[in-house]
């Protein structure tokens, strides 16, 4: 009788881990208009607050910039619809900056890599699955164009 017990005990948590799967979701960031500052990014689990509000966001990292890429990793997720936002904070003053009209003058991305237009993506154009143990994308970072430029 001992010997069941000591096997469910050990199988319980294999049990449970195999009934909530998790991966990590690991972004290349590349097209920082340069090395200044820090790329910052956020994964979010729903609309609420999209893109902007990063309070309730599900997880935040950030990184030191380079002209080249970067790579932020976002972990132990369980699997489901998930949304990153991405900035290059070329001031590091924590936020992303915008002009007199509000539109960003520091470099964003969305997963999926929506083209930015009139405004950020709807959150729905970025939700992407996170399926499998570790899942990699690519998100190349863009500025709005003005019409001065």
């Amino acid at each position: 009788m001992k010997p069941c017990l000591f096997i469910l005990l050990i199988c319980a948590p294999l049990w449970s881990m195999a009934q909530n799967p998790v991966g990590d979701i690991v972004v290349r960031i590349s097209g920082m208009p340069n090395g200044k500052g820090v790329v910052k990014a956020a994964l979010f689990a729903e609309a609420e607050g999209f893109p902007n509000d990063w309070s309730n966001v599900l997880q935040k990292n950030q990184v030191g910039a380079s002209e080249d890429t970067v790579q932020i990793e976002f972990r132990q997720l369980p699997y489901g619809s998930y949304v990153v936002s991405v900035f290059h904070d070329k001031n590091m003053d924590g936020e992303l900056n915008t002009n007199e009209k509000g539109v960003p003058t520091e470099a964003i991305g969305f997963s999926t890599n929506p083209k930015i237009r009139f405004g950020p993506p709807k959150y729905e154009r970025a939700t992407f699955e996170l399926n499998e143990p570790v899942l990699r994308m690519n998100v190349e970072l863009q500025t709005y164009k003005t019409r001065e430029e």
